[in-house]
């Protein structure tokens, strides 16, 4: 704390004092103590030029990926880019790749629900093991579940668009010649439907080659049809 010095005798008061305490003389009232401004903190001056010097980093790189972009609009990514995007495939597709549900073949869950249907063997092929045992135990829920799940197999097949044609200047589209065959097939509707009209016309005139052609086709347009779904 300052002390106050009287001008008259040289006696030092009290700070605050408004008289000497030793000759009583009126002492000079003292202007109030100003507080002290706050210090500014401390300023790292390695800081400002880090963070500019990444900002002008930052612009550079948008500036050049803009460049590039303008420069050649259909560029792809690289190789190492599409590795951190895979693709995973849908597991919902009743049939995937080579015409398989879980390594199951359409083709063949076709022949044994016409083969065997009634004692639910397409069903234990596709895993569906309950479902067999019912079939099995009322022959294919007499005969109305077979017969669905045969349409339903006959419909998946024949909306195939796959092209069947060994000439490539002829589309000839598998659905269409399954179904064919599947119900004019005695006739000769899926040779005529091939081009095959010599065929066609003794398919006509034998009922198919009595039936035996005719069901040697049906099984191969089946098989074919693990090739499109």
């Amino acid at each position: 704390m300052a002390n106050i010095k009287c001008p008259k005798c040289g006696y030092e008061n009290y700070e605050g004092s408004a008289f000497c305490g030793e000759c009583g003389e009126k002492l000079a009232a003292q202007p109030p103590k100003q507080p002290e401004a706050p210090r500014p903190a401390a300023v790292n001056s390695s800081a400002a030029p880090q963070s500019s010097d990444s900002l002008n980093k930052t612009q550079q790189f948008i500036k050049n990926r803009t460049e590039e972009r303008q420069q050649d609009p259909g560029r792809r990514p690289n190789s190492d880019q599409l590795s951190n995007h895979r693709v995973i495939p849908s597991t919902d597709a009743p049939y995937g790749a080579s015409g398989q549900k879980g390594g199951k073949k359409l083709s063949t869950a076709m022949i044994l629900c016409w083969l065997l249907g009634y004692f639910g063997a397409h069903k234990f092929y596709e895993g569906k093991t309950g479902l067999g045992v019912l079939y099995l135990l009322t022959l294919g829920i007499f005969g109305i579940g077979w017969f669905i799940d045969y349409i339903i197999y006959l419909i998946k097949i024949a909306g195939i668009d796959g092209n069947i044609s060994d000439d490539p200047q002829k589309n000839v589209r598998l659905g269409t010649a399954f179904l064919l065959s599947t119900f004019l097939g005695c006739l000769g509707g899926h040779k005529f439907y091939e081009g095959k009209i010599g065929m066609g016309i003794l398919y006509l005139l034998t009922g198919g080659l009595l039936g035996i052609g005719n069901l040697v086709d049906w099984v191969r347009y089946v098989l074919a049809a693990d090739r499109f779904v």
